[in-house]
Formats: C-alpha cells, structure tokens, sequence
C-alpha cells in the first residue's frame, strides 16, 4: 500500500506545479478570441499567427495539467479510502531537499541495514524453522529403551507371588527415518540458499537505490543552480529586446518555449528525486520501523 500511496501524493505534487498558473490560460484565450474575431482581411501576421499558436499550446497543456491533477486527486483518495474528499485534496508540502548519502557509512553499515531488513529477517526465521524441523527428524532415530518390573499375587495359587522383569529396545528394522531426515537437511539447505539470496539481492537493491539517489540529487541539483536560472536570463533578455525592438517576436516566442521546456525537466527530475529517495529509505527499512497497519474494524 505504501508504494502506491507515495506516487499518488508525488503525482499530485507534480501535477500541482504544471497547473500552477491557472489565471494566464484564461487570459490568453481572451487574446486569442480577439485576435481569432477579427474580419478576414485583418487577420495577423504570420509572427502574430504564429504567437497565437503557442498560446494556444500553452492553454491546451494547462488543461491536461489539470486533468492530470483530477486524475491524481481521484487516485490518492482511493488509496486513502476518502473518495468523497477527492476534490479537496492538496499537495502543500514541499518537494524534498537534496540529499547525499554518505558512501563511506553506507559501506561501514552495509551488514547493519541487510540483517534489520524484514526480508532477511523472514529467511533467518525459516532456517530456525527448518532446524528445528531437522532436530525433530534426527529423534525419531533415538531408541526409547523402557524397562520394567512388574509383581503380581495370586492367592490359592503356586506360586502365590510372582516377580517379572523386562526391557523394550526399538530396532527400526522396517524404518529408520533416514528419508526425513534428508528431508529435514535439504529443507534446512534450501533456508541457507533463500538466506543468501535474500542478502544479496537486498546488497543489490540498497547499493543501486543509493546510486539512482545520487544520479537523481545531481541532476536535480544542476536544474535549480543552474539550468533554470539561465534559461530565466535568456527569456528575460529576448523580452526585453524585444520591448525595444532589437529582436522579432519568433526569437521570444523561442526563448519561452525554451524556458518552459526547462521548467517543465526541471519539475520532472524534482519528481524523479523525490522517487529516488522513497526508494532509498525503503531500501534502508528495517523491521521495528515498518508502519503498523490498523485493526480490521468489526462486522456490523
């Protein structure tokens, strides 16, 4: 449940900061409307056609942003178990902050964060399962040796009183139980196998959700210090050489363009980030720290 839940929010999120700006679409349809009403022999250059077709594009992926924010808000309130909420639901946290996970700790706690997993700690319960299974099956072998004394009296009878002695020792001679106990030993080398495995694989999952957290933090980080403020720069300076005539309007409508695709990558790798590092902690979960589910409510 955990899974879903968490990229539910992160869509929401997402969604959220595409459909930030909800009052420019409905300003440029206004221009777009005057622009389109106009007779046919005042319809504008193909500068201004071709502004208008970007705007245009801009309202169209404004309107998706938002059917993709209802899409999410419906998904989240499902997983959540409150559809009635839907519509009221709100991302207002911030996306996470950057983060570098220590290489040199990480190597030093490795066997630490494996042996916590609840993964390993189910393979580690198996083999104690399977030996004490094993144990079981070695002491069928063992021969419960009973000896007795027995005294019986018989009045009017000779002897009167008698003694009797005996002893019981099993022979298997029809089974020795040799095949559970090979049973047992193969079980039990079955639990070693699933063991390793289980480490390996949770060595694995904890070393590439570490490297995908690294890869995701430096890319993010090169967007926010560097990418989107060049790419501001650049629109800003096309706007206002364009205010003074120094350049056409197909330059600005590029610098737009340019800065909205970074924006647009910008808030794609913050939500790749903040997937990396849900991956990360999730690989890091040890069992005492695994959220306890609710009671089951009672039958009406």
């Amino acid at each position: 449940l955990l899974d879903p839940l968490v990229h539910a929010l992160q869509a929401l999120l997402h969604t959220k900061e595409q459909g930030a700006h909800p009052e420019r679409p409905a300003q440029l349809q206004a221009i777009a409307d005057i622009l389109i009403s106009r007779p046919p022999g005042h319809m504008p250059q193909p500068a201004l056609a071709d502004a208008l077709l970007d705007e245009l594009m801009v309202i169209m992926k404004a309107r998706t942003a938002q059917a993709e924010l209802a899409r999410a808000r419906f998904a989240l309130a499902q997983l959540v178990a409150d559809e009635a909420a839907a519509a009221d639901l709100r991302a207002s946290d911030p996306w996470p902050a950057v983060t570098t996970p220590d290489a040199t700790g990480m190597a030093q706690a490795m066997a630490q964060y494996i042996d916590a997993r609840p993964d390993v700690l189910a393979a580690k319960s198996r083999i104690e399962a399977t030996d004490k299974l094993r144990d079981l099956a070695r002491s069928q072998r063992t021969r419960d040796v009973s000896v007795g004394a027995q005294f019986e009296r018989y009045p009017g009878t000779q002897p009167v009183n008698s003694i009797g002695f005996g002893i019981s020792v099993p022979l298997f001679l029809g089974n020795d139980f040799s095949g559970d106990i090979q049973r047992a030993e193969v079980d039990r080398y079955a639990a070693l196998d699933g063991l390793e495995r289980a480490r390996a694989v949770a060595a694995t999952e904890i070393s590439r959700a570490a490297s995908d957290l690294k890869a995701a933090g430096e890319r993010r980080a090169r967007y926010d210090t560097s990418l989107l403020a060049a790419a501001q720069r650049s629109a800003d300076a096309a706007e206002f050489a364009f205010q003074r005539g120094a350049t056409s309007v197909l330059e600005v409508l590029d610098a737009r363009r340019t800065l909205r695709a970074v924006q647009l990558e910008a808030l794609g790798a913050r939500a790749d980030y903040a997937r990396a590092l849900y991956a990360w902690e999730a690989s890091l979960q040890s069992a005492d720290k695994l959220p306890q589910l609710p009671a089951p409510r009672p039958a009406p």
